[in-house]
């Protein structure tokens, strides 16, 4: 099994001073995922007829990794508190946390070559530049589609759906299609539409449910920020998330469905027959998530 390969290699590197320390932090981060990113490069590399070998499919899974090392410091940087049923890695680790975030971009550089290496430092850089846009604090001018629409194709596109994608077609040595950073990013779009409505459903998806609490620039927010009242201006004035606000933002949720089916029904136009089969892993799962 890949995660097993990759857990060994990166204990290898760590040495046996550390041993207990990487293991925590490979075991508390790596499972309970549901590894969309590794399934989807797998699905990629397997529709160009890719070969299925130890250093392809380690490349692959190190996009997991990523994600890991990603979740660690968005945990600790909005507060959150739960992540997949139990608690944030950070809560856990303390000032130690952000050395093992490192940690873990630094193995995923001694476990690539120099092809997938490449393929990894353009997305890495936009998803950090993405995640940095997204934290800083915004005027009520800010909170519009266009910012919205920036931040999640860097910081979810690049990673979520380009990655794995360009991954597999390096990894196959095939061209990748002429559209793809635009399928890549209208997929990221809808993906993070989907994470802003699932913001409200915290039984589904088992992690903190705050974004209105941190004033985070979400479709909903975007929304918002064009309207008028009293619960609105206090909450972009002074954050406070009345329950009238709450009510007012869940008064969108039919018009947040007319526009993700909008949206999906672009995604899935935007790909030739041939480009099809490689790329329908991506609507499918957003499709899935649709009914939520």
């Amino acid at each position: 099994m890949v995660k097993e390969i990759v857990k060994n290699k990166i204990l290898e590197m760590s040495g046996n001073s550390n041993r207990s320390d990487v293991s925590f932090l490979l075991d508390y981060n790596l499972d309970g995922g549901k590894e969309l990113r590794y399934k989807a490069y797998i699905h990629v590399l397997k529709e160009l007829k890719g070969e299925m070998c130890e250093k392809n499919l380690i490349a692959g899974y190190s996009i997991e990794l990523l994600q890991a090392a990603l979740l660690i410091v968005d945990d600790l940087m909005d507060n959150s508190e739960i992540r997949r049923g139990r608690p944030c890695y950070y809560l856990k680790r303390g000032a130690k946390t952000l050395k093992d975030a490192f940690f873990l971009l630094a193995a995923i550089r001694n476990l690539l070559d120099e092809k997938a290496r490449s393929a990894y430092s353009g997305p890495v850089l936009k998803t950090c530049l993405g995640q940095t846009h997204d934290t800083i604090r915004k005027t009520r001018s800010e909170y519009n589609i266009e910012t919205y629409t920036a931040i999640a194709e860097s910081k979810t596109g690049a990673y979520t759906f380009y990655l794995p994608t360009i991954l597999g077609y390096v990894s196959a040595r095939k061209k990748e299609p002429s559209r793809l950073w635009d399928f890549c990013n209208l997929g990221a779009l809808i993906f993070q539409m989907q994470d802003d409505y699932l913001n409200f459903l915290p039984e589904k998806s088992a992690k903190s449910m705050n974004d209105l609490e941190e004033m985070k620039c979400t479709w909903f927010t975007s929304k918002i920020s064009h309207m008028e009242g009293p619960s609105i201006e206090k909450y972009f004035s002074e954050g406070v998330v009345s329950p009238d606000l709450v009510s007012i933002v869940k008064g969108l949720f039919k018009e947040y469905f007319l526009n993700l089916d909008e949206l999906l029904d672009k995604l899935i136009s935007m790909t030739n027959e041939d480009e099809k089969t490689v790329l329908d892993v991506f609507i499918s799962f957003l499709e899935s998530r649709r009914n939520f």
